[in-house]
């Protein structure tokens, strides 16, 4: 049997509306490493920053890798499979996170934290979108889900910086982590089981590429992070770090335009709306930045805390 939506016919309207708020949240605030604790973190760890710098950035990372999948994904799980999935599985890694001193632990775990927020995110983005325009317009869709995310996203940071400073870094995890068992008990009980779709087998995916592009971007990161730790071009390890990158992703790109079912479809890059995107994509990432500046100015100039 199958069925659209997310939940129960039984539930309310106006129950359904709040669930999918309440439930939303965690996969949009949910992170490995929270910035404004990365202070906190090396003084408690010992570790240099440039490491949780890099765990920040793989949870993007593996947002962006896992997006191939979700079609995959969402074909071949029920949505409260995912959902569920998501929400017990994020708590563990965040536990993780909270509890070693390993930092490439930590950066292991942040990028398959992006992956789960990510998967799980897919299953509530077109309730969303018919909330927020029941005519399905993107031009009135977009102006409002990702100012909205970023508010929240500014919002998590606060708060993960305000209990570290009255507790400790690791109390944003165990509020967080309580915070997403409780979205999936309630998920348990009001998301219906039916699925949305015929099953797709996972076997067709091109787990290859898959691997290759996340081990490339990770590797580009490791060098973007590390270059002034290593002195740039001073030693030989961003020298080979930038090598090993542009073979893996050689290997990447080969396997694309080789394989009957590629990972990326390559052929999206020539439509215009993609290239807008990417433009848009861009300055977003300049906004941002805009914004770690003025949080470096804030604390390193003007000697406010976290």
């Amino acid at each position: 049997m199958y069925k659209q939506g997310l939940y129960h016919d039984w539930v309310p309207k106006i129950v359904q509306l709040l669930m999918i708020l309440i439930c939303v949240v965690p996969f949009l605030t949910i992170f490995g490493v929270y910035t404004g604790n990365i202070s906190d973190m090396v003084s408690h760890t010992g570790t240099m920053s440039e490491y949780f710098v890099m765990a920040n950035y793989a949870s993007f990372i593996g947002m962006t890798a896992v997006m191939p999948l979700l079609l995959r994904t969402k074909q071949y799980f029920r949505t409260k499979e995912v959902v569920i999935g998501s929400l017990t599985l994020l708590p563990l890694l965040g536990w993780v996170c909270a509890s070693t001193e390993s930092a490439p632990l930590i950066v292991v775990c942040s990028f398959f934290m992006g992956a789960l927020k990510m998967m799980g995110l897919l299953e509530f983005i077109l309730p969303i979108f018919y909330m927020l325009s029941p005519s399905m317009n993107r031009l009135e869709y977009y102006p409002v889900f990702y100012p909205a995310v970023i508010i929240l996203a500014q919002v998590s940071s606060y708060y993960s910086s305000y209990l570290s400073y009255i507790y400790s870094w690791e109390s944003v995890y165990t509020v967080m982590n309580i915070y997403m068992l409780v979205c999936a008990t309630l998920s348990v009980i009001f998301m219906h089981n039916s699925r949305a779709m015929k099953k797709v087998p996972f076997y067709q995916f091109d787990w290859t590429g898959f691997i290759l592009f996340s081990l490339s971007m990770m590797v580009l990161c490791y060098v973007f992070v590390f270059a002034k730790f290593h002195g740039w071009m001073q030693t030989d390890v961003i020298f080979k770090g930038g090598i090993l990158f542009l073979i893996l992703f050689a290997l990447f790109m080969l396997r694309q335009v080789t394989v009957k079912r590629p990972y990326i479809h390559l052929a999206a890059f020539k439509k215009a709306s993609v290239w807008s995107s990417l433009i848009m994509i861009s300055l977003l990432g300049l906004l941002l930045a805009a914004g770690s500046v003025q949080t470096t100015f804030a604390m390193g100039v003007l000697k406010y805390n976290a």
